[in-house]
């Protein structure tokens, strides 16, 4: 595996306001692993839409390349198709947040190499983690979800997964967790990749496809409460592979309803008329 140190991380921050007439209402999320109810489409050889059709608080694409081969370039770093992360989007319904990745890591890639990571959450700035899973690898196998075993994989120095190994049995597919102890990926600069640990959450509804979707990409969905938490202010989500190779992280701001803020082309076009009445202001000054 071969990654720069610079710009590792494609890492991009939305604030995203929620008006009550700003959109039309969304047909309900379903945890399925198909992102079609999102607007979005999941395809290879360069042919997925990741661009979603409903209202959401957070959304990103990355490098979508799905003929870089095993060591080509994917954006931000080497590795391939196998370590690519290429979309992350967070939304919200009623009570609900959920969350939508696509990545080309499949759990039936092979452990030998292609462990996936576990999911970091920053909720009103307090760490949780919430379990991947993903098994040994290596071979076909039905979409995982919530309830099935949690996986931790140990990495050699260049990053590849040599060994894989059973979470605690209560830490499963799905679960999550407070306070947990990370597991820094090898490769500096490290960062969180794995987690273990921690005080149980509760568990949320998830989904993590195999080969079932395509034969370039995975998909991960869930959706949990927002009460587990108490009032979410902000919630960042980051996710990549064990080796941390191609992270991505997103964060959404939440509105109470006595801090409603304009949404990010409103504030703009207001920044635009306050300059502009400056401006007159200024000429009126000149000319008077």
């Amino acid at each position: 595996m071969n990654r720069t140190l610079t710009g590792r991380w494609l890492r991009a921050a939305l604030v995203a306001s929620i008006l009550p007439c700003a959109h039309a209402p969304a047909a309900p999320l379903a945890v399925d692993g198909s992102l079609a109810d999102w607007g979005i489409t999941v395809a290879d050889g360069n042919a997925s839409q990741l661009t979603p059709s409903i209202p959401v608080l957070y959304h990103a694409a990355e490098d979508q390349s799905d003929t870089a081969g095993d060591g080509g370039f994917v954006g931000p770093n080497h590795g391939g198709q196998n370590y690519d992360f290429e979309f992350l989007g967070i939304a919200l319904q009623g009570s609900r947040v959920h969350l939508a990745m696509v990545s080309g890591l499949r759990p039936d890639n092979g452990f030998p190499r292609f462990g996936p990571g576990d999911i970091r959450l920053e909720i009103n700035g307090i760490s949780y983690g919430i379990e991947v899973g993903g098994g040994p690898g290596g071979g076909p196998g039905g979409v995982l979800s919530e309830g099935d075993p949690g996986s931790t994989y140990t990495l050699n120095a260049s990053g590849y997964t040599t060994v894989h190994a059973a979470t605690a049995a209560a830490q499963v597919a799905g679960s999550i967790w407070l306070a947990p102890t990370w597991i820094l990926d090898p490769i500096p600069p490290s960062t969180p990749a794995q987690f273990h640990g921690g005080t149980h959450v509760g568990l949320a509804d998830y989904v993590y496809t195999r080969d079932a979707v395509t034969q370039q990409h995975s998909v991960i969905e869930l959706s949990f409460e927002t009460g587990l938490f108490g009032a979410i202010t902000s919630l960042e989500v980051e996710w990549g592979p064990a080796c941390g190779n191609d992270v991505l992280a997103g964060l959404a701001l939440f509105n109470t309803p006595h801090e409603e803020l304009p949404a990010p082309g409103v504030l703009f076009l207001l920044a635009s008329a306050f300059a502009g009445m400056a401006i007159q202001r200024r000429r009126r000054r000149a000319t008077g």
